[in-house]
């Protein structure tokens, strides 16, 4: 319930951050459909948002808080293949990896551990806070989810979609 967002604030800003990172691009329009963002309900339960990349490639991603049997998916799919993560289990970290090209064909079935996520992830951030090393998402990196999500949350809210300028 972060910034006039409920379901894109909690989930969605993690599947753009991950797209943004696998493609290399960062998403310049954003176009959103969700079931909040009105004076009577201000906060949405469900999203399905439309992007634009840089390069012009073309994105969506859809996060809610009230869709049953919700797996973390993701697939990206390029002119020579796919990648697909499925079967995403969030609280058991468990999936399959899955890629389909004229040169991998390739699956591998994983099982983490969700506390060795945090872990990590405090530990990196103690070894750049201590100059041992560069900390990988940076704060341009922060800046510019909060740009995406803004972006998204005023898109909902007009009905038009919202070019975001770099920064």
């Amino acid at each position: 319930m972060i910034g006039g967002a409920y379901s894109i604030m909690g989930m969605g800003v993690h599947a753009l951050d991950l797209l943004q990172f696998l493609l290399g691009q960062p998403i310049t329009e954003v176009a959103a459909i969700t079931d909040g963002q009105t004076v009577e309900k201000p906060l949405e339960h469900i999203a399905a948002i439309a992007l634009r990349f840089r390069n012009g490639a073309v994105g969506t991603v859809c996060c809610g808080r009230r869709v049953p049997d919700t797996k973390n998916d993701a697939f990206v799919y390029g002119t020579g293949g796919r990648v697909w993560l499925r079967d995403t289990v969030w609280e058991s970290m468990r999936g399959k990896l899955e890629v389909v090209s004229d040169a991998v064909n390739m699956e591998e079935f994983y099982e983490g551990d969700l506390l060795s996520l945090y872990k990590l992830g405090i530990e990196a951030f103690s070894r750049a806070i201590q100059g041992d090393e560069k900390f990988e998402a940076s704060g341009m990196d922060g800046l510019r989810a909060v740009q995406v999500a803004s972006a998204i949350i005023e898109s909902a809210s007009t009905g038009r979609a919202i070019k975001i300028e770099p920064l």
